[in-house]
Order: C-alpha cells, then structure tokens, then sequence
C-alpha cells in the first residue's frame, strides 16, 4: 500500500472518531483541496467494499468534492490538504471557515499550528498523527478519547 493510501483510509477511520455539535446528520462532505491523485483515492476509498467492511457500518459520505479554491471549503464538513500546500492557503482557509464545525486534516508541515486539527506525518516509515483537539472545541467538533489515546501529541 501506498503511503497516499495510508494517509486516505486513516482519514477516513478518524472521521468517524469525530463528532459535530451541530451534527451532519447522514450526509457528510469531504472537500480534497486542489490535488487530484487524492481526490481520485477519497473516491476510490470510499467505494471500496473492504474500507466499508472495515468500518463494520457505511460512511456518512454523501458527496466527495473537488476543492479548487479555499472559498469553496465552507461548503464541506471535511476539508483535506494534501503535502502539496503551504501554511498559506491553509491559514487562508481558516480565516474563511472562521469557526464554522470543518474538520481540517492534512500532511503539511505545521499544519496544526495553521489552524488544521489533524495532521499527519511520516517518522522512519511509520504513519502517526498529531491532533489540535483545542482548535477543534472552538470550531464544536469533539474528538473521542479513543482516538486520542492513538494521537502521537494531542493540543488540549
């Protein structure tokens, strides 16, 4: 597996370790910003019967989005950032979004201090993640414990 595919299903398996105050009911909408090849794994994903019999119950993905600008992310409840983007377009996002309930996840380099909540990275070939849970309370999506324990640094 690649480590493109890592990061897409591990995106996945913490979405749904999430929860929105406000609540996305069945329908849930993953915006990609900008990049193609994970655009193309989202999909591929998402539709995969063994990403669906992993998660024992189906996605509340309703829509997969193509992301061609930060002034479309408000339209989304998941936006990912792949490495491809700076701390600029990020934090341009986050002044967009404001604290609207958008969980934002990526592989950049300083992500999270750029306002993203979770952000990925690879150490000697191992995939951890770390999570920015205070800038997720103030935008009211709560992360549960569990992911939390596997969270390599978790920002309280």
């Amino acid at each position: 597996m690649q480590r493109e595919d890592v990061v897409v299903v591990s995106t996945l398996k913490i979405i749904k370790l999430c929860e929105w105050e406000k609540g996305v009911g069945d329908s849930l909408v993953i915006g990609v910003l900008e990049n193609d090849q994970y655009f193309e794994l989202f999909s591929s994903s998402v539709e995969s019967t063994a990403v669906k019999e992993l998660f024992n119950v189906p996605l509340k993905v309703v829509a997969l989005e193509e992301i061609t600008s930060v002034e479309e992310c408000s339209r989304c409840d998941v936006i990912f950032f792949s490495e491809l983007h700076n701390l600029q377009s990020i934090e341009d996002a986050v002044t967009l979004i404001g604290d609207s309930p958008v969980l934002l996840v990526g592989s950049v380099d300083n992500f999270l201090n750029g306002g993203g909540m979770i952000q990925f990275q690879y150490e000697k070939n191992q995939l951890s993640f770390r999570i920015n849970a205070k800038r997720g309370r103030e935008c009211g999506i709560r992360f549960r414990s569990s992911l939390l324990a596997l969270a390599k640094e978790v920002i309280r």
